[in-house]
């Protein structure tokens, strides 16, 4: 059986960036607040970028909720990827917005 994306994803730490297409922190903000995010898996065959519903109870997002533009946010969601529900937890710095990230297969969805 071949490999899947989900499989070669869940297989180690992967790096990662946050926001859609250069979105600004107002806009990352604005989507925190509804419990959404995309997440680009940039060492993927065409940049793999996967829209994460997000754990709110799981997320730590003080340093964006401060208002600054540095500090580290911790991320935690899930997604349907290759018709495989997944669990994202991921480690981002806010200044660079790049970060790790462990995709676990996802039974509870």
């Amino acid at each position: 059986m071949a490999e899947t994306l989900v499989d070669r994803l869940a297989t180690k730490a992967q790096k990662v960036i946050i926001g859609y297409r250069n979105e600004s922190l107002e806009e990352l903000r604005e989507n925190f607040k509804n419990s959404y995010l995309h997440l680009k898996f940039p060492d993927t065959r065409g940049e793999t970028e996967l829209g994460i519903d997000l754990l709110i109870d799981e997320c730590d997002f003080s340093a964006l909720e401060s208002g600054k533009t540095e500090g580290n946010l911790i991320i935690k969601g899930t997604t349907i990827l290759d018709s495989q529900p997944i669990l994202c937890s991921a480690n981002v710095d806010l200044k660079s917005r790049t970060g790790t990230s462990t995709v676990e297969k996802n039974s509870d969805k």
